[in-house]
């Protein structure tokens, strides 16, 4: 007989292997089982403390994205929600901000335009950050943290923005000039040509009344010459 492709008088040795195993697997659990009312407590407050530590360290990698301008997913949205609804309201006051500037960007005629906009937004917040009074006059660092983080927000935004189909394909503002005095030529162009039919009408008209005779023949080809 074989087992797993070995002699018959191996199967003593993989049992005795087994077992080995199954023991120290108790004894680990025999280990970390409090024995008494005492460890018990200790467990409970060590556990506690783990996931206190775990918390900490969630809480920290995410007020890190924050402060970097990242957007915080879904699932970090919830956590904060969760565990943290002061910097959770701040993540979503940041977030609506976040999407009143991208359309802001988006309404921009130009890139020039759109850059300008991106300049104002960060001097708006920098003013906002130098109102903000010292801590000696009893202000929080944390106002000037969460500007911070608005600012940052909005240069990823606009980072963001720009790698967008949307501002590739919006003209520079010489381009856009340049367009725009093409249409003048071509609305003077069209201003002439209405010009010289009015022109040419009233000698139809004139030459008309002068030869009755002729009317039919001389205005169908001055019409011909108009519109040909």
């Amino acid at each position: 007989m074989t087992v797993f492709g070995s002699p018959s008088g191996r199967i003593f040795d993989y049992v005795k292997t087994t077992q080995l195993e199954a023991k120290w697997q108790q004894r680990k659990l025999d280990f970390i089982a409090p024995k008494t009312e005492n460890d018990k407590i200790k467990g409970n407050n060590l556990f506690k403390q783990n996931d206190e530590m775990i918390k900490a360290t969630n809480l920290n990698r995410i007020v890190g994205k924050m402060k970097s301008g990242k957007r915080l997913t879904r699932d970090e949205m919830e956590y904060l929600k969760k565990h943290d609804p002061v910097l959770y309201e701040k993540a979503v006051k940041i977030e609506k901000e976040r999407e009143e500037h991208r359309q802001a960007l988006r309404n921009c005629k130009t890139k020039e335009e759109a850059r300008r906009v991106q300049t104002t937004k960060c001097h708006l917040l920098q003013a906002e950050a130098k109102a903000v009074p010292d801590s000696k006059n009893g202000s929080s660092p944390m106002e000037l943290e969460f500007i911070s983080m608005r600012m940052m927000a909005m240069v990823d935004e606009f980072a963001e923005f720009v790698k967008s189909s949307e501002y590739d394909d919006m003209p520079n503002e010489h381009e856009l000039n340049g367009e725009e005095e093409n249409k003048h030529q071509r609305k003077f162009k069209r201003s002439k040509s209405i010009q010289s039919y009015e022109m040419q009408i009233r000698k139809i008209s004139r030459f008309q009344n002068d030869n009755h005779s002729e009317k039919p023949s001389l205005s169908k080809s001055i019409e011909a010459n108009v519109y040909g």
